[in-house]
């Protein structure tokens, strides 16, 4: 097959989500299929995912606690998104800390300094985590 030297890259187990994508959006199998189940429970164990949230800080933020937007594409807001894009969700307790500094810090704002109150973009981002 033409491109079977690219579906075997995919499928390597050094980066799990890539892998996990590649069965379960390429090769159509099905979520409850061993082998998916076992590459989505390693994308917080090794590559991109894990290097990501190994920089976290034990509070719950990556960069800053006091900007969970700046600097930008390093700080929190950016490390949740593609923590999203590589497949995790709430489910791990990692992004769920992040995502809850998200309401505690965000939400909790006046509404004249709410960003939830007129920024589109920030309020999509933020739902993905």
């Amino acid at each position: 097959m033409k491109h079977q030297k690219v579906i075997d890259w995919l499928l390597e187990e050094n980066q799990p989500a890539v892998r996990y994508f590649a069965l379960s959006n390429l090769l159509g199998c099905r979520r409850q299929d061993p082998e998916v189940r076992e590459a989505y429970s390693n994308i917080p164990k090794r590559g991109w995912a894990f290097d990501i949230l190994r920089l976290q800080e034990g509070d719950g933020y990556w960069e800053s606690a006091k900007s969970l937007y700046t600097p930008k594409y390093t700080a929190t807001n950016w490390m949740c998104l593609i923590l999203s894009d590589l497949g995790l969700t709430i489910e791990d307790k990692r992004v769920k800390k992040a995502a809850d500094l998200f309401l505690k810090q965000w939400l909790a704002l006046p509404s004249a300094e709410n960003i939830f109150n007129d920024e589109v973009c920030i309020v999509g981002n933020t739902a993905r985590c």
